[in-house]
């Protein structure tokens, strides 16, 4: 479905306002009623769908001692290793503690 059409139908349920720009009728939006009932309903949904899919990655992760852990990682562009003369057993993480991580030049902040 085209976004024009899904506005168009928003505002003509009167979730919506829709303010037109020469030949555009949906060039921005104007308003939003946020206590409009369908909008009520669909922020009760969300909640019981997040609700519901936390409760059972709860139980999953119950019988699974895996451990997630999320890291920012960065890569040394090999022009600034040159330029820099930097170690390229630094630069691509030759002792990195990761053994997927290790000599792959993924590297994470001191």
């Amino acid at each position: 479905k085209k976004l024009g059409v899904f506005l168009m139908e928003q505002a003509t349920n009167g979730i919506i306002t829709l303010g037109a720009n020469g030949e555009d009728p949906v060039a921005f939006v104007k308003s939003i009623d946020r206590s409009h009932i369908d909008l009520r309903d669909a922020r009760r949904r969300k909640k019981e769908n997040v609700e519901s899919s936390s409760d059972n990655t709860t139980t999953k992760k119950s019988g699974n001692n895996n451990k997630l852990a999320l890291a920012k990682l960065y890569i040394i562009p090999h022009h600034t290793v040159k330029l820099m003369a930097l170690d390229d057993d630094d630069v691509k993480a030759a002792e990195a503690k990761s053994d997927v991580r290790r000599g792959t030049g993924f590297l994470t902040a001191p």
